[in-house]
């Protein structure tokens, strides 16, 4: 255990003095630039979701062993164990996507990509009503999708890009939609964006 805390405390500390960043995999005029960044902010919150959904993958092992026998027993053909895995990793993959993305757009991909595994894992795995409970999870998570959505928008068209953190240089464009949007509209958009969040 000592051993994993000292690299884990090395990686941190590497990471914070020398941010790690992607090649650009995606440029579009209007959008923007796709990358991904590590740096001593992203770093620990991905290594936490990492962490935390390792551990829940390896708890869930007797809880959805208990399940399938429920499902069986109940006369339903369960999806197999490889499905449930691999849903619960594009969930976690997703997660952590959105933590290390450097664009809003890149950012909301990654947000929606959250979304449809977990619709999954509820319709396949769920109790009760488990489809029409899956449905009002996908509808309500997409009305929150969408306000942040028109969010992000609004803000980035403003701003003249979706960028930020400029993927060249690694940079924050710390101030980057003030510069061009009207004060009125930013609590507005900011509304829309942490209510599409909380959604």
């Amino acid at each position: 255990m000592y051993p994993l805390i000292v690299f884990t405390w090395i990686l941190f500390s590497e990471i914070s003095r020398q941010p790690l960043l992607d090649p650009i995999y995606f440029n579009h005029p209007l959008i923007g630039k796709f990358s991904m960044l590590s740096d001593g902010i992203s770093t620990p919150v991905a290594f936490g979701i990492a962490l935390v959904t390792s551990l829940i993958a390896i708890y869930s092992i007797p809880y959805m062993k208990h399940r399938f026998e429920e499902m069986t027993h109940e006369g339903i053909t369960p999806p197999s164990w490889g499905t449930y895995y691999m849903l619960y990793t594009m969930f976690s993959a997703a997660m952590i996507g959105t933590v290390l993305s450097t664009n809003l757009i890149e950012f909301y991909i990654f947000f929606e990509l959250t979304l449809i595994p977990s619709f999954l894992l509820i319709a396949f795995y769920g109790y009760g009503e488990r489809m029409r409970i899956a449905i009002m999870y996908l509808l309500w998570t997409h009305i929150g999708a969408l306000t942040l959505l028109i969010g992000i928008l609004v803000y980035g068209f403003n701003a003249g890009t979706f960028d930020v953190i400029n993927p060249e240089t690694g940079m924050f464009n710390i101030g980057f939609a003030e510069k061009f949007l009207p004060s009125e509209w930013q609590l507005p958009i900011f509304t829309l964006m942490t209510v599409g969040l909380l959604v």
